[in-house]
């Protein structure tokens, strides 16, 4: 699997590559059309490169285990587990966990994606600790690249609050579901989205943290509030 991935990573960086190759040539004929100087030297062009690559390279896929007490069926009520983790650079021996289904659409896909919460705070592949973290299937993406790229993106381009993420195998019950993204979940805190959330009426500026969830649909809004086709947080 990782071999694969790698590949496919190789494959998009030369077509990148290709697509900006095809610059215009200069006119032979023409005295006045002098080569440009080239930008960097080849040296400069190899260390790019490698950059490049060391973005898109992907790490060891680890292997997660989880034994679940009952079937997993609901996205607001967790079930009671058990947990192991073996990976190259990270290993967590059998440790109790909770876990329940994660998403919105993605519900109604045959892989599912979860939520796990540990009773203690755990540093998960050294991604800080916390208690919640996610297994997302990423079954709509055909590639299962899109949502891994975009964060090592966002953490190579210095935004703040990037997603820490690693490629996992998962087993749930003894039956392998294949690949997911173990990633932190979004939410407040020390080691996730590290904003102050102490204040008082007399602030001038009161940080928060915004999530759209979802649109909801008529029938459902008809019934919670009255009010028809609202997106709400």
């Amino acid at each position: 699997m990782k071999k694969i991935l790698t590949l496919i990573s190789i494959m998009m960086f030369a077509f990148v590559l290709i697509g900006c190759g095809g610059s215009k040539p200069e006119n032979p004929e023409d005295p006045g059309t002098q080569p440009e100087e080239p930008s960097e030297t080849p040296e400069e062009g190899l260390d790019s490169i490698e950059k490049v690559i060391e973005l898109f390279k992907i790490d060891e896929v680890a292997k997660i285990e989880i034994h679940a007490n009952d079937a997993i069926t609901s996205k607001k009520d967790y079930v009671n587990a058990k947990i192991i983790i073996s990976g190259e650079d990270y290993t967590l021996e059998e440790t109790d966990v909770r876990i329940r289904l994660r998403g919105n659409s993605s519900l109604n896909a045959p892989k599912k994606s979860y939520k796990l919460k540990f009773n203690e705070k755990e540093d998960i592949f050294n991604f800080g600790k916390d208690k919640e973290w996610a297994l997302t299937a990423n079954y709509f993406d055909t590639s299962l690249m899109r949502n891994y790229y975009a964060y090592k993106l966002a953490q190579a381009m210095g935004i703040q609050y990037s997603v820490d993420c690693k490629y996992v195998e998962l087993w749930l019950n003894g039956n392998n579901q294949g690949l997911y993204l173990f990633t932190e979940t979004v939410k407040t805190g020390s080691q996730r989205v590290d904003i102050e959330v102490d204040y008082t009426k007399e602030d001038q500026e009161i940080p928060f943290l915004l999530e759209l969830d979802m649109n909801m649909s008529s029938e459902e809004s008809l019934e919670s509030n009255g009010v028809i086709d609202v997106d709400y947080f």
